[in-house]
């Protein structure tokens, strides 16, 4: 943690101002999610209940290294990170075979504490994968292969759900091609200049020529 004396590059800091001094938090340590930390409810921090020795007040957090042995580990992006993506998710509804839609559910109860989305979102990313059409492609395909129990009713039909397959290829093919027709009528090419007028030259005058 970095004084307001000796002031770092604030590209890879965040700023937090507090009341004595101003603290630059590198936006690489883990410190730089305890915004996030903060707005999480209790009810989803005590899945990991040493996190709720933390004081509120971030700034008595910063000022001192007690904390970071909870802070600087990987439990500590876990707990963040799979909350949030818990809290998104479940606002996600989820198509049904009658036309209508239902969510996951949203309680607090509900929250195991892991959230593995998230991880499936990196897995994704590192293999050249867009979360958001894979995930909306399981979202509009599985429903098809489940019954009123939510039980899959023909195994075989997984190897379609896999970001691997030709199945999603095609799907992922009609995205592009779909926004690609949507965003050429929202954008027309522009119109090329046309090529300046050719004038004809006229020869100057020649003062030293006779004139009839």
């Amino acid at each position: 943690m970095q004084s307001e004396n000796k002031k770092p590059n604030e590209s890879g800091y965040l700023m937090l101002n507090g009341p004595d001094d101003t603290l630059w938090i590198p936006r690489s340590s883990n410190k730089s999610w305890l915004t996030l930390f903060y707005l999480l409810p209790k009810e989803l921090v005590q899945k990991q209940k040493e996190y709720l020795a933390l004081p509120r007040c971030p700034y008595d957090v910063l000022r001192t290294d007690k904390y970071d042995e909870l802070i600087e580990n990987d439990v500590f992006l876990q707990l963040v990170w799979g909350c949030y993506a818990w809290m998104i998710f479940q606002r996600i509804p989820i198509p049904k075979k009658d036309g209508t839609y239902i969510f996951i559910p949203g309680l607090d109860l509900h929250y195991s504490g892991n959230f593995p989305l998230w991880r499936m979102s990196y897995y994704l990313i590192a293999n050249n994968v867009n979360p958001y059409e894979y995930i909306k492609y399981l979202l509009e395909k599985m429903p098809e292969h489940l019954d009123e129990e939510g039980n899959v009713t023909d195994p075989d039909c997984l190897k379609d759900m896999m970001p691997w397959s030709d199945a999603f290829r095609e799907y992922e093919i009609e995205c592009i091609e779909n926004r690609r027709i949507l965003y050429s009528g929202m954008f027309p090419e522009p119109l090329a200049p046309r090529p300046p007028k050719k004038v004809a030259s006229i020869a100057p005058n020649d003062p030293g020529q006779d004139s009839a």
